[in-house]
């Protein structure tokens, strides 16, 4: 006689456990019991690694992440960085931005330096990590270092200093397109105020890097894919307990009673 269980996840699971318990009673210890300390023994560890994988999906999931990224010819010493007000406000009230020296302003220098920038960005863009940067305070290229650009909510604009004396080419990696923040003037200018333009950029997508830090996609979560795969398994292989002869035989004894529990679970 075997009857599976079609109740709900979590009432099938504890109508199982009460039956595997009531099975486990009517045994004599020995071979069978160490067989079934086995059991628990690998299915605790399969739990583990699932709540491990979750743990690791979900920290995945927040690690910073870069949306735009370009690089500039720069052989003056000194630029300026701009974000404005748009439609009377900052796209956000800050910006995290990764500068690096390059060797030349091509799309390849770019993309060479695509695994330094994500590694900064990961490491040194939290905010434990950053450097906070205000309105008219300098940035320097520097590999081991995220800064932190804080706008000045009390002016339509907010420029930053950009020192390139020793970067005659530089890469900027940054948490949001810097076009956002432009209204009349462009985001990098030489101190001449004529436009600065990238030799070569990116978003985030053509990289293949996650986009704005609140919008990257969700991880896989394999874990608890798999974790739901192995109740669904427990809960469908239920009526393999009425295949224990001492289940079996309880359940033709009381044949009614068990067919009110069964019934419960419709």
């Amino acid at each position: 006689m075997k009857i599976a269980c079609v109740g709900t996840g979590m009432t099938c699971l504890l109508y199982l456990h009460f039956l595997a318990n009531y099975a486990e009673a009517q045994q004599p210890s020995g071979p069978r019991a160490k067989s079934r300390k086995h059991q628990d023994v690998l299915v605790q560890r399969v739990s583990s690694k699932t709540s491990a994988s979750v743990r690791n999906d979900e920290e995945a999931s927040e690690d910073p992440a870069y949306e735009w990224s370009g690089v500039f010819d720069t052989p003056d010493r000194t630029y300026v960085w701009s974000a404005q007000r748009v439609d009377g406000e900052y796209a956000d009230a800050t910006m995290k931005l990764v500068v690096l020296s390059a060797p030349n302003a091509t799309a390849e220098a770019l993309e060479g330096l695509k695994p330094t920038g994500r590694r900064v960005f990961g490491q040194r863009c939290r905010p434990a990590q950053y450097r906070l940067i205000k309105a008219g305070e300098t940035i320097t290229p520097d590999e081991d270092a995220c800064y932190m650009l804080e706008f000045d909510a009390d002016a339509w604009q907010t420029l930053f200093k950009v020192s390139t004396a020793s970067s005659p080419h530089t890469a900027f990696f940054t948490e949001h397109a810097p076009t956002e923040f432009e209204s009349t003037d462009h985001y990098l200018k030489d101190i001449r105020g004529a436009d600065v333009d990238p030799g070569a950029e990116a978003s985030a997508e053509e990289h293949g890097e996650h986009g704005e830090a609140e919008a990257a996609p969700a991880a896989t979560p394999w874990g608890t894919a798999i974790g739901a795969a192995i109740a669904i398994n427990l809960v469908t292989l239920s009526g393999v307990v009425f295949l224990v002869p001492a289940v079996s035989a309880l359940s033709r004894r009381y044949k009614n009673e068990f067919a009110a529990v069964v019934a419960a679970f419709a």
